[in-house]
């Protein structure tokens, strides 16, 4: 009768111990997820009210869903993608003098306007 009622006692605190372990994970994951919820929330405040921008959610979407690259390596991220948006908004002024330059772009123009150059500069 005695290792019953140890038995018993082991597994009601088993039970126990799974159901704190169950909320301490629930209250922690919960957390977790309103952390990264409020990191990707837009706080842009200047945008235009009378522009639909469905067309261009929508082409991203189907983007994302049936775009298959020519090969492996050819993934394109969100980033490119979006670097690739705000180029064509500036092609769309046609202007030749405007242009939009990716970070890493940017940083290649200013070397080369800054002067700073690599290599050993043999010319042929």
């Amino acid at each position: 009768m005695n290792d019953y009622r140890r038995n018993v006692f082991l597994a009601i605190c088993a039970v126990i111990l799974v159901i704190i372990s169950f909320n301490v994970g629930k209250s922690v994951g919960g957390r977790e997820a309103v952390v990264n919820t409020i990191n990707l929330e837009n706080r842009e405040t200047d945008k235009p009210q009378s522009v639909d921008f469905s067309p261009f959610w929508k082409t991203w979407q189907i983007i994302n869903e049936k775009y298959v690259p020519a090969t492996t390596t050819g993934e394109i991220s969100d980033e490119a993608k979006v670097w690739g948006a705000i180029q064509g908004l500036a092609a769309s002024l046609k202007d030749p003098y405007t242009v939009f330059l990716s970070p890493v772009e940017n940083e290649i123009f200013e070397a080369d306007v800054r002067g700073n150059f690599e290599g050993v500069g043999i010319e042929i």
